[in-house]
């Protein structure tokens, strides 16, 4: 009995093997792929880059209409690379076949590392003003809500994510005294000033003046002004309505038995295994204008004490611990204190396409050189 129901599961299994390993799976796979690339790239100039990206090619469903389910690049991905496996378990290992199988593997490690690159690949910015340094990068494409206790040794944060905001729940932590109740969240926001103050709900800082409107989203990223509108409570005399939004030109910062609590919406930070401090920027300019033609920046990288310079220009990045920080641009404020703009990626699968390459290069040699060597033999043999 137990033999039978091994031999049906190894029946079974070699018919789903050959069913994932067919042509005519990969073809329809191929052309639903295409239909994908072109969907997304419409999908762009009215949705956004980012939007689009997350929706079509960093997803495994696509939800058409939001109701109907259908595979995303992801999943695509994920068959192609199913089938290639298949078909390497069915192919015919011998050296007649030596070309064709390397190309397959070199294909599937391909697949494997778009994969990688597509879940776990990190993308941000720094903004480091000179002598300044950060740990953190920043993704404008998300926001979160930091409290900084201003006055307490090492500026301890609570930090809220972009869902806790988005999920109309309470917020609360040990940590903190006060409990923040959201009323208002928009990822893109309009400030709206009233026709005259108000004063029902208690109302604090903006909230006195403003409100914090949801508008249609942009397809601009960076043109989208998140905002959020909350009612403090379990904190005395400040309990009341609040709104804040990034780059607030007047910070809320509220005190509560002697700690001052900085409320700050931003871009999300993503920690760092090491720091950069900015040493020197330096800008060269064309001839007779103030257009930059070059600039870099001059950087002392800490990595849990262990110090050295580094020189980040335009064509030459700083790679280190699998991250690459680009000289991006530059901010230059009212003080011709010029702060510098580093582009940071971390892209888990960067090595998987020339490993790639270099492997299906090789089969494409063999498999040409075999036929080559075939054809000669063919000739040789005629009569």
């Amino acid at each position: 009995m137990q033999k039978s129901i091994i031999a049906d599961l190894k029946t079974a299994g070699l018919k789903c093997i050959r069913l994932m390993a067919q042509a005519r799976l990969f073809a329809i796979t191929l052309l639903w792929l295409m239909v994908i690339l072109i969907w997304g790239t419409i999908a762009e100039k009215t949705d956004g880059l980012y939007a689009a990206q997350q929706q079509f090619f960093s997803s495994y469903i696509i939800w058409l209409w939001h109701m109907v389910p259908l595979p995303g690049l992801l999943t695509v991905t994920a068959v192609i690379f199913i089938g290639l496996m298949c078909r390497l378990i069915l192919e015919r290992w011998s050296f007649k076949y030596l070309g064709t199988i390397i190309i397959h593997i070199g294909a599937a490690v391909l697949l494997l590392g778009g994969f990688l690159t597509a879940r776990f690949s990190r993308e941000g910015t720094m903004l480091i003003p000179p002598g300044e340094s950060r740990n953190y990068m920043e993704n404008d494409q998300h926001v979160e809500l930091a409290v900084t206790v201003l006055n307490a040794p090492g500026h301890p944060e609570t930090i809220f994510s972009e869902a806790q905001l988005n999920a109309s729940g309470a917020l609360a932590d040990p940590s903190l005294p006060f409990i923040i109740a959201p009323t208002t969240w928009c990822r893109n926001c309009d400030l709206v000033r009233l026709p005259q103050p108000i004063t029902e709900g208690n109302p604090h800082g903006v909230a006195i003046n403003f409100v914090l409107k949801p508008a249609p989203h942009d397809p601009v990223e960076e043109q989208n002004r998140a905002g959020l509108t909350f009612q403090l409570q379990n904190a005395g005399d400040r309990d009341g309505l609040y709104a804040i939004f990034p780059n607030m030109p007047i910070p809320e910062i509220i005190t509560i038995a002697g700690k001052q609590y900085f409320l700050d919406l931003r871009p999300a930070h993503m920690p760092l295994p090491f720091s950069v401090q900015l040493l020197h920027f330096q800008e060269d300019f064309y001839p007779g204008t103030d257009k930059p033609r070059a600039f870099q920046s001059d950087v002392m990288v800490n990595d849990h004490g262990i110090l050295w310079h580094s020189l980040i220009s335009m064509n030459e990045p700083l790679r280190y611990k699998g991250y690459t920080l680009y000289q991006s641009s530059f901010l230059e404020s009212t003080g011709r204190q010029t702060a510098t703009v580093l582009a940071v990626v971390k892209n888990t699968g960067r090595l998987f396409p020339y490993l790639a390459g270099a492997i299906m290069a090789i089969g494409i040699l063999i498999h040409l050189t075999q036929r080559l060597l075939w054809r000669r033999r063919s000739e040789s043999t005629e009569p």
